[in-house]
């Protein structure tokens, strides 16, 4: 059995240079707001679970972000592993 030590959740503009931020995240953690997302422009979010043994597979979606400046996304956490 593996034990579970948490997320890490990354983020990034779609279609343009690599640029990822990453977040760790300890396991009891439910949400995660990601702020100063660039109005009207595409981003991949990443999210995968990590064990003692090391990361899991990554789950990922595709959003666009329609906030004005300033503001952010707050993404729920859950059934991930």
């Amino acid at each position: 059995m593996l034990l579970f030590v948490g997320y890490t959740l990354q983020w990034e503009k779609k279609k343009q240079t690599p640029e990822k931020k990453e977040v760790n995240l300890n396991e009891g953690t439910t949400s995660y707001t990601i702020r100063n997302l660039q109005p009207s422009t595409n981003y991949t979010i990443y999210l995968f679970a990590r064990t003692a043994k090391g990361s899991g597979a990554v789950s990922s979606a595709d959003i666009e972000s329609g906030v004005p400046p300033g503001m952010s996304i707050c993404l729920p956490i859950s059934g991930v592993l």
